[in-house]
């Protein structure tokens, strides 16, 4: 079996205020990740219509920024990565199902385990998690405008950070141990909210 490294999730609604990202993080070295938070809320899960329609606009949404170039001599082209809605067969199946209580359960606990198995929006590196977390949500760095411009929203986020602990004066002459982790992170999981790695 594998070892879990030591994660901590927190969801928004956990750090809207200053004194809240005070008393949910530590101003310690960590590398930390935005995800969309695919949880689906009772109300939803108790409502057949809203449960589809829920889950149809996540299929709304892109999972990157749009990212535009020109082409000499004539092309101005732009790519954004984007989820494909369910073909009509599966979007009738989906109707089909949610009309029973138990299975629409089923498909919100499924929902909820893959947050963290989709590619996370954003990842970035910090020494002191707490002030950063706080930059990100009081917007104070432009993240949440550009998960706005593109259509996704902040407060349906959650955050999973890994405390960078290993700090020693004898490495002091490298990168610091957090810049090298979120680095090695970024490449490997190509979050589409990434503007530069390191």
């Amino acid at each position: 079996m594998l070892s879990r490294p030591q994660v901590e999730i927190v969801r928004y609604r956990q750090m809207v205020t200053r004194q809240d990202c005070d008393n949910e993080f530590d101003n310690i070295a960590a590398v930390y990740a935005w995800f969309l938070d695919l949880t689906l809320s009772p109300t939803v899960l108790g409502s057949e219509e809203s449960f589809v329609d829920t889950i149809l606009q996540l299929f709304d949404n892109p999972l990157s920024e749009k990212r535009e170039s020109h082409i000499p001599p004539f092309y101005e082209v732009g790519l954004t990565i984007k989820a494909k809605e369910p073909s009509s067969n599966k979007t009738e199946a989906l109707r089909q199902y949610a009309k029973d209580e138990n299975i629409r359960q089923e498909i919100g606990s499924a929902l909820e385990a893959m947050t963290f198995w989709q590619v996370p929006l954003y990842i970035g590196k910090t020494h002191r998690l707490a002030d950063r977390v706080w930059e990100h949500v009081n917007r104070d760095t432009d993240l949440a405008n550009r998960l706005e411009k593109a259509g996704l929203d902040i407060q349906r986020c959650l955050l999973a950070y890994v405390p960078i602990l290993y700090l020693d004066d004898e490495y002091a002459d490298l990168m610091p141990l957090e810049q090298l982790v979120e680095d090695i992170i970024t490449r490997l999981s190509t979050p589409g909210f990434v503007r530069r790695i390191g």
